[in-house]
């Protein structure tokens, strides 16, 4: 086999300025929030330099703050698919097959956005792998 058929997942975490406003929005107050993402590409998708995507343009994205009015799911929501846009624009060519983003308000509160999202169980495929260990 070789390594070009194998997935590479970049995981990043980090902590971003947030101010909120209006009745509705993630967390109780702004302040620090922190993210996690994990985004797991197609090995053969390195670019020229040998990179999936910089990493640091993560970090850049998050570092500009935030000013919102979205609750924490939607917050995930707009966040993960200007991240898709970012890595997109970094390389073209990179093969995201799945993502996961994180965004914590406190140490209590995380909401994870998973992208693409996995498809439904049934009931009984539930109550199984809750029971089944």
């Amino acid at each position: 086999m070789a390594l070009t058929d194998s997935t590479l997942t970049i995981t990043r975490r980090g902590e971003f300025r947030t101010d909120v406003v209006g009745p509705n929005h993630c967390g109780l107050r702004g302040g620090i929030f922190r993210y996690t993402i994990r985004v797991e590409c197609e090995g053969a998708s390195l670019d020229q330099r040998g990179f999936l995507f910089d990493h640091q343009r993560i970090g850049e994205f998050f570092a500009r703050g935030v000013l919102t009015d979205l609750s924490c799911e939607r917050l995930a929501q707009e966040c993960g698919q200007l991240l898709l846009d970012v890595i997109a624009r970094e390389n073209p060519g990179c093969k995201v097959n799945r993502m996961w983003l994180t965004i914590a308000p406190d140490e209590n509160a995380e909401v994870t956005l998973e992208w693409p999202r996995r498809p439904p169980v049934a009931d009984g495929d539930m109550v199984r792998r809750w029971t089944s260990g």
